[in-house]
C-alpha cells in the first residue's frame, strides 16, 4: 500500500492494560458431567484445576442429594449458585418441602438462587408475572434474591432471553428480582452481535452469568445444544467478546462455565477452558476509541479491538473507511493500527 499524505490526526487512549476486574471474581462450573469415580474425586479434579465452586441444577430430590454427597466427601466445597424450575401450570409447587430445603441450603451456603420458568401448556403474561413475583416472595423468605434464568426454547421455556427477563423485573413490585445472562441462550435469541447492548440495559440487575464456546450458526433445537454449548476453546463465535462486554458494562460477579451436553468431550476440556478464561481476564486485549478530524472539520469516531500492524499491506479496512491511512499516537510510541 502506497502511503500518501496523512490527512487524519487521531488521538487515542491506548495502553497495555492490567488484568480485568473479572480476574478477581469467582469462576465456577456446572456439575453436569464431572469426571471421577466418587463425588470427592470429582471435586478434587475441579479444585486442582482452579475452579472456585459449583453451579447446580437442584430441581429434584436426587440433585440435592448430589450436593450433600459433595459436602460429605469434601466439606469445603463451595456452592456458588443453584437453580430450581417453576412451572406456569403448577404454580403451587414453589411452596413444597423440596423448594424449602433447596432455598434453605442456598441461604446457608451463601449461594445465589436461579430460577428457570417453564411454560407448561401456554404462556399467559399476567400469570407468568404473578409466578415470578411469587417466586421472589418465596426466595425472600430465606433472605435470597430471585435471579431469573432465561432459557431458549420457545416450546418449553417462558422467559428465553435477558431482555425478556428484564420486562418482568420492571413490571414487578418486588425489589429482590435480578437477572442472569447466558452466552448460549443470548446467541440463540439472536443477540450474539449486540451483547453489550443487552447487558448494559440490565444495569445493576445483572447478578450472574455463564459462558462457553459456541458456533455463530445454530439450529434452534432444545434437545441438541452441541452448536451453542462447547468447550471455551471451541466454536467459531468469539466468546471473548462476551467477556469484554461484561468488562465494559462493569459487571462484577460470578461467572460460570457452561458444560451441558459435553459428556463426549475429553476430560481435558475443563482444564483448557479454565486456562483460556484466565488468559482472557489476566491479559485483556487492547481496546481503543479513536476520533479523527478531516479537512472540513467533521468528526468521525472509530472504536474497536485493535492490534499493531507493521505491514500496511495487511491493513484491515475501518468502517467507515477513512480517506487516507491513519497514524495513531499511543503511549510509548506511534504506529499504524488496524481493526481486529
Amino acid at each position: 500500500m502506497k502511503i500518501g499524505l496523512i490527512l487524519f490526526i487521531l488521538v487515542g487512549c491506548f495502553s497495555a492494560r492490567g488484568q480485568s476486574p473479572l480476574a478477581n471474581q469467582a469462576f465456577g462450573v456446572f456439575d453436569f458431567d464431572l469426571r471421577g469415580a466418587t463425588p470427592g474425586e470429582q471435586i478434587d479434579r475441579l479444585t486442582t484445576i482452579g475452579f472456585d465452586g459449583l453451579a447446580m441444577n437442584l430441581s429434584k430430590s436426587h440433585d440435592l442429594a448430589r450436593w450433600q454427597g459433595y459436602q460429605l466427601e469434601r466439606p469445603g466445597t463451595k456452592l456458588l449458585c443453584g437453580f430450581l424450575t417453576a412451572w406456569l401450570d403448577n404454580p403451587n409447587e414453589i411452596n413444597n418441602d423440596h423448594w424449602s430445603q433447596v432455598l434453605q441450603t442456598l441461604s446457608d451456603e451463601g449461594a445465589l438462587f436461579w430460577c428457570i420458568f417453564r411454560k407448561g401448556n401456554a404462556v399467559d403474561r399476567s400469570g407468568l408475572q404473578s409466578l415470578v413475583d411469587a417466586v421472589a416472595v418465596r426466595a425472600g423468605e430465606f433472605g435470597l434474591d430471585l435471579n431469573i434464568y432465561p432459557h431458549d426454547g420457545e416450546a418449553l421455556f417462558a422467559i428465553q432471553s435477558l431482555e425478556e427477563a428484564m420486562g418482568y423485573v420492571r413490571a414487578s413490585s418486588q425489589t429482590n428480582i435480578k437477572v442472569s445472562a447466558h452466552l448460549c441462550h443470548e446467541i440463540r435469541a439472536g443477540n450474539g452481535d449486540r451483547l453489550e447492548e443487552v447487558l448494559r440495559a440490565a444495569g445493576d440487575k445483572l447478578a450472574l452469568v455463564s459462558i462457553n464456546g459456541a458456533n455463530q450458526a445454530f439450529v434452534d433445537n432444545s434437545s441438541d445444544w452441541s452448536d451453542s454449548i462447547q468447550p471455551l476453546s471451541e466454536g467459531d463465535f468469539d466468546s471473548r467478546l462476551f467477556v469484554e462486554a461484561l468488562d465494559r458494562v462493569g459487571y462484577r460477579g460470578p461467572v460460570i462455565l457452561h458444560t451441558f451436553g459435553l459428556a463426549s468431550k475429553p476430560a481435558s476440556h475443563y482444564q483448557s477452558s479454565y486456562d483460556l478464561w484466565r488468559s482472557w481476564v489476566e491479559s485483556p486485549r487492547a481496546t481503543m476509541s479513536v476520533y479523527s478530524r478531516d479537512d472540513f472539520g467533521l468528526m468521525f469516531g472509530y472504536s474497536g479491538l485493535l492490534e499493531t500492524s507493521t505491514d500496511l499491506e495487511t491493513w484491515t479496512l475501518l468502517d467507515p473507511q477513512p480517506s487516507s491511512p491513519v497514524w495513531v499516537e499511543v503511549e510509548g510510541g506511534s504506529g499504524f493500527y488496524r481493526a481486529r
